[in-house]
């Protein structure tokens, strides 16, 4: 007879593809429910993990269906097979899928605007929810216009230019917000204790600091 234990180690990779039903049973013994039951199962086990990614990277979505006819699904197939769910909350499933696309996209075999759209996606998510993922605010440079294309929804693909942004979460009101900050901005945000450029002022400095606090970016001191 086959114990729990045993049991869980075998349906685990079952449902995740690593094994099929042939396989299952062969380790575990026939099972009264049938290998077409049991296929039903990995399905819909797939299908809840898809479920989840989808409602997450709607932008990204929409850019992979525009990009080749399939891509998001094979994406998806492909995710789930290097990125086991394993937490207890469904939605931390999407955490590493802007770094696997980014990853694919490093090795040339994606283009880098579906890491870029998924990444700022994932960070107006978690920042949305609490969940920080270390800051209250990130800054990043995107090749593309993440920002028209997540908000505005346009047809095709995002538009090819450069793009700096700072996507934090107010402290007054935990809303998600972008800031496109200037170059003071940027010092401000990421200088930690490094000497300005020599065409950058001290009293610019102060006014970003001022503005970032202002806008919540920043806490008051």
């Amino acid at each position: 007879m086959t114990s729990l234990p045993e049991f869980f180690a075998q349906i685990e990779p079952l449902l995740s593809g690593k094994i099929d039903a042939a396989e299952f049973e062969a380790r575990l013994g026939a099972s009264p429910c049938g290998p077409g039951r049991l296929f039903e199962y990995r399905e819909r086990a797939r299908a809840a993990l898809h479920g989840i990614l989808e409602p997450l990277f709607p932008a990204t979505r929409r850019a992979a269906s525009a990009t080749r006819h399939g891509l998001w699904v094979t994406l998806l197939h492909r995710f789930e097979s290097a990125s086991p769910a394993t937490h207890f909350a469904p939605s931390r499933f999407g955490r590493p899928f802007p770094k696997f696309l980014c990853a694919l996209a490093a090795a040339g075999a994606l283009p880098d605007y579906l890491a870029e759209v998924a990444d700022f996606e994932w960070l107006s998510f978690s920042l949305a929810n609490g969940a920080r993922d270390g800051g209250s605010y990130f800054v990043r440079d995107y090749c593309c216009d993440v920002l028209e294309y997540v908000s505005k929804e346009p047809p095709g693909l995002p538009k090819r230019r450069a793009l700096a942004l700072v996507v934090y979460r107010s402290p007054r009101d935990g809303r998600v917000s972008v800031l496109q900050p200037n170059a003071a901005e940027r010092f401000a945000l990421e200088a930690c204790g490094a000497k300005p450029p020599a065409d950058m002022t001290e009293r610019s400095i102060a006014a970003a600091e001022r503005r970032l606090v202002r806008l919540g970016v920043l806490p008051a001191a």
